[in-house]
């Protein structure tokens, strides 16, 4: 086995255990690493690797933590580009965040009537 493929299988392994103890951050961390190290072995994990970006997306909007949210996004999107379920994910983030942006707006034109 070479160095590659062992990083590559202990960092699936520390996905795993990770996300079996609900550590989502260092999971999606994990997975990230697996992903980049072999691509091609995209279609295996990503059930699992879409769950744990769900969960941490939402821990990270929780605390909001948006940059970091985002970056994740991102990172999440150069792997799965066309995965219609990475994609929604960020685009019902977005799509609360402007509903929040409109309603600040609103509140704010509507508490400076003139």
């Amino acid at each position: 086995m070479s160095d590659v493929e062992n990083i590559a299988h202990i960092s699936l392994s520390k996905a795993r255990h990770c996300l079996e103890l609900r550590d989502y951050g260092r999971a999606f961390a994990y997975f990230l690493l697996f992903l980049k190290l072999k691509p091609q072995n995209a279609k295996e994990v990503f059930i699992e690797f879409a769950f744990t970006s769900d969960q941490w997306f939402d821990k990270l909007e929780t605390e909001k933590r948006l940059t970091d949210l985002f970056l994740c996004h991102d990172q999440a999107c150069e792997l799965y580009p066309k995965h219609e379920m990475i994609l929604n994910s960020i685009g019902a983030q977005l799509f609360r965040y402007k509903l929040q942006l409109i309603c600040y707006w609103y509140q704010t034109v509507k508490s400076h009537s003139f």
